[in-house]
């Protein structure tokens, strides 16, 4: 019996003998499958198969993906949609959707995911993960409903499979067909995609997969549904404007100082803080029209959200003219329209934007509502449901009074804070109580001879001290004297070194320091060996320290004197080479090192004299003549010539050379080296 026509398709018999199937419908001849990325895994079944070694061949997910090419909106229709593709957004509009996880396949039939056609040369795709623990043949047929064609990949790679039953057509809209492949899959994680072409669409009529249990169907246990058991509560509405053209901020309406009372009446400038407001009035002028063109102003709903996550659902109709957007948390969120009669915009009294069910996760989260153009009215109603059973309430309602918190200023010196808005002005008043929220700006200024030295707690550095009042608050100010220079100049024959309290002079090494004028220092002098810390001169009387005020005096000097010196200087010298070896008679050249030190220092020394303990001529000693040459006494000469001979009826024939030191008072000291000629050698 023949299988399929040559016209058909080409059967090709692969090496681990499966049959290959490049390509499933004649409409898919020129199609190129681009692979998907594994999707996150946990395993949720295991299949065992009988083989040499034992395998798990387990599912770790399963997901599918549409894809557009005409920007048609995704939509689901077909019984039992929602209930197998929950999880699915029911309307999303644009390119691509993201892979969505779903847990069973089985019995997926005749249920359009989108409108025939829009998927041409793109389709949508179910990508099943499995983990494998050993190498084994894993077989799998599906037969989604997909129209004119479709394919099997695995790992990304175009799988070559069989049609079953043979006598159907290549044709996946029969619910008896299905397409069937096997492969060996190493140890490790594997993807296994199914991807319809054209008309397609429809979910799958069967997945089922054998990893040497038989078949199973493709199936995961879904996780436990999340609790959302969190408690969500309003803590805060803030107002906002934004300036693009120097506009003064004014309010208008009936109310509009009883409900923005912490505003002020004029404002100029390009932005204005978020500033806390107790209640929301319905169509009140808040500033003129046109003044926050394409920058608009926004009123802030800040929110609480403690324990679990939560779900709140919170619907608003700001009078905001021509457009306006709601974001939470800084990301714009899409809504649906409350009264789709009324069209797109917000300036209808029964028009709302309703945002059902947010998800919250514990801590704090702020909905911002915002207005482009023609805007800047309140809004008409802004609504929350927390999800409690109370149903819709009021914002107006339900916010919190304003809470306040106490700013003190600890002021050290000399000097003043003043606050703006008013409340401190320390010198007298250093505390004032504002609403949470508010923003504070304290200024130092010094009195005359001081200088601001800086902010601690708070708030740092010398500018201007900006405080948001989150809670009570405690600012520090320190104005010092400004620093002025204190050097220490030390004088005399001798020497020692100078030390501060506080620190900031060890002269020797650092002479100078600068410290605020008035500051209180005490010096201490140490003279060094040899020397006698004499006294301070001018600056204080005695030996002892010395305590001086910064400004009063500007330097101080210090007497160090050397101390008389009696002690001569310690010398010693030594010869190279000491000893003359062989006695040939011959003229060596010797070198002679000295040393010598002193507590005052060494002023120089020189050779005394060469001498000899022989004779320059004696019995066997060679008649020679000037045993001892090229030595210039009364120098500091280190180098000259002895001759290497000596008597022959006599023991060692010594050389000795003397030298004297003199220290820088005149105090001297000798000593000597020798060279020996020796009998014979030791």
């Amino acid at each position: 019996m023949t299988l399929f026509t040559a016209s058909r398709i080409n059967l090709v018999r692969a090496t681990l003998g499966v049959l290959i199937l490049p390509m499933f419908g004649a409409a898919c001849a020129d199609r190129t499958i681009a692979p998907l990325a594994a999707p996150q895994e946990s395993v949720v079944a295991v299949h065992a198969r009988a083989a040499a070694i034992s395998s798990t061949v387990s599912v770790t997910g399963i997901t599918v993906e549409t894809r557009y090419w005409d920007g048609s909106t995704y939509t689901q229709s077909g019984t039992g949609a929602e209930s197998k593709f929950a999880s699915l957004p029911t309307n999303v509009a644009g390119y691509t959707n993201s892979p969505v996880t779903v847990y069973d396949l089985t019995g997926v039939t005749n249920r359009t995911l989108v409108p025939g056609g829009a998927f041409e040369n793109l389709g949508t795709r179910y990508s099943i993960s499995l983990s494998v623990s050993a190498s084994t043949d894993v077989t799998i047929r599906v037969g989604p409903d997909y129209g004119g064609g479709g394919a099997l990949l695995v790992d990304g790679t175009e799988q070559v499979a069989i049609w079953t039953p043979f006598w159907s057509d290549m044709n996946w809209i029969d619910a008896s067909k299905y397409l069937q492949a096997s492969k060996r899959l190493t140890k490790g994680n594997h993807v296994i995609t199914i991807v319809g072409f054209e008309n397609c669409c429809d979910g799958g009529m069967l997945a089922e997969i054998d990893g040497g249990a038989g078949w199973q169907p493709v199936t995961m246990t879904p996780p436990p549904p999340p609790t959302y058991n969190g408690v969500t509560s309003l803590l805060a509405i803030t107002m906002e404007t934004r300036y693009w053209d120097g506009s003064s901020f004014t309010q208008s309406g009936a109310g509009a100082t009883a409900k923005f009372e912490s505003l002020p009446t004029t404002v100029a400038g390009y932005t204005n803080a978020p500033v806390r407001v107790t209640g929301l009035v319905p169509n009140q002028d808040v500033v003129p029209n046109g003044a926050f063109e394409n920058l608009g102003s926004r009123y802030r709903f800040v929110l609480n959200t403690v324990g679990d996550q939560a779900k709140v659902s919170f619907r608003v109709a700001p009078d905001f003219g021509a457009g306006g957007v709601v974001l939470l948390d800084g990301v714009e969120v899409t809504a649906n329209w409350g009264d789709f009669n009324s069209g797109y915009t917000w300036q209808y009294p029964s028009a709302y934007l309703q945002f059902t069910q947010l998800v919250l996760q514990p801590g704090t989260h702020v909905i911002e509502v915002v207005g482009f153009e023609n805007c800047c009215e309140a809004p008409g109603a802004a609504e929350f449901d927390f999800g409690t059973g109370a149903g819709w309430q009021d914002a107006s309602a339900i916010v919190p009074a304003i809470p306040t918190y106490a700013l003190t200023v600890n002021r050290v010196g000399a000097g003043s804070v003043t606050s703006s808005p008013g409340g401190i002005d320390c010198g007298a008043t250093c505390s004032a109580t504002y609403d949470v929220e508010s923003r504070v700006t304290l200024t130092a200024t010094p009195d005359a001879g001081y200088v601001f030295g800086g902010w601690t707690g708070a708030c740092s550095g010398t500018g201007a001290c900006v405080v948001t009042i989150a809670g009570a608050t405690t600012v520090g100010a320190t104005f010092t004297r400004p620093l002025t220079s204190l050097t220490v100049a030390p004088s005399g024959t001798g020497s020692g070194t100078v030390t501060s309290s506080p620190a900031g002079i060890t002269c020797g090494t650092t002479c100078t320091t600068s410290l605020p004028e008035g500051t209180t220092v005490v010096l201490t002098a140490t003279a060094s060996l040899g020397s006698t810390f004499s006294g301070w001169g001018s600056a204080c009387s005695g030996t002892g320290p010395c305590t001086v005020t910064v400004g009063a005096i500007g330097t101080v000097s210090p007497v160090f004197t050397k101390n008389p010196d009696s002690t001569p200087p310690v010398v010693s010298c030594s010869a190279s080479p000491k000893e003359l070896w062989p006695v040939n008679h011959k003229m060596v050249d010797i070198t002679v090192k000295v040393t010598a030190t002193d507590a005052s220092g060494v002023a120089g020394y020189t050779l005394v004299s060469v001498t000899s303990n022989e004779p320059i001529d004696l019995l066997g000693d060679g008649k020679t003549l000037k045993d001892i040459q090229g030595w210039t006494t009364g120098t500091a000469d280190v180098s000259g010539q002895l001759r290497a001979e000596r008597a022959g009826n006599l023991r060692d024939r010594i050389y000795t050379l003397t030298y004297k030191a003199t220290d820088t008072v005149g105090n001297a000291a000798e000593t000597s080296c020798t060279v020996t000629v020796p009998h014979d050698k030791r």
